[in-house]
C-alpha cells in the first residue's frame, strides 16, 4: 500500500507501468483505437509505436542509450516486450532494479545480471532493451523503501 496525494494506492490498482513511472495508475503505453491488427506489425514497429506513445504521454521521459547518460534528478526505467505483452523494471537510486507484474501486489527485485539477459521473466520478453531516463518529480521524496515490508522480494 502507498499514499498518493493522501489517498492510498494499493497494488493492484497499478500494473508494472505505474510502478515504473510511480504515478501508481494501470499504464498502458498504447491508445486501444490503434491496436488493430497490431499482430500483423514486426517486433520493432510495435516497439517504436510503443516508444512514441511513452514519450507523448510524459514530457519528462527520454529515450537513452546508456546509463551513464542519467543525470542526477532521473532515474532509469527499462522497457521490453514480447509476442503479446510489455514490462518496465526501474533502477532506484540504491542501485537495484524492481519491477512489479501486473496486479500482483508484489514489487520483485530483479539482478542485474537478469536484467541484461537475452530476456526477462522465463523468456516471456525478449525484445531489445529501450532505456529510458525518467526525470520523477517527487524523486526527492520517493524511496522504494516507502513500500510496506513484506511486499518487496
Amino acid at each position: 500500500m502507498r499514499s498518493k496525494g493522501g489517498a492510498t494506492m494499493f497494488a493492484f490498482n497499478y500494473n508494472c507501468g505505474g510502478f515504473a513511472f510511480a504515478n501508481f495508475e494501470w499504464y498502458l503505453p498504447y491508445r486501444y483505437k490503434d491496436l488493430h491488427n497490431w499482430w500483423d506489425y514486426s517486433e520493432e514497429v510495435t516497439l517504436e509505436y510503443y516508444i512514441n506513445s511513452m514519450l507523448s504521454d510524459f514530457s519528462n521521459l527520454r529515450l537513452i542509450n546508456s546509463e551513464k547518460e542519467l543525470q542526477e534528478d532521473e532515474v532509469l526505467i527499462l522497457f521490453r516486450i514480447g509476442d503479446d505483452d510489455f514490462h518496465y523494471v526501474r533502477k532506484e537510486r540504491n542501485g537495484k532494479y524492481y519491477h512489479k507484474m501486473g496486479a500482483r501486489p508484489l514489487i520483485h527485485e530483479m539482478p542485474e545480471h537478469e536484467v541484461y539477459s537475452e530476456s526477462w521473466i522465463d523468456g516471456r520478453y525478449d525484445s531489445r532493451i529501450v532505456m529510458f531516463a525518467y526525470k520523477q518529480e517527487d524523486l526527492d521524496e520517493w524511496d522504494i523503501d516507502h513500500f510496506e515490508q513484506g511486499y518487496i522480494y
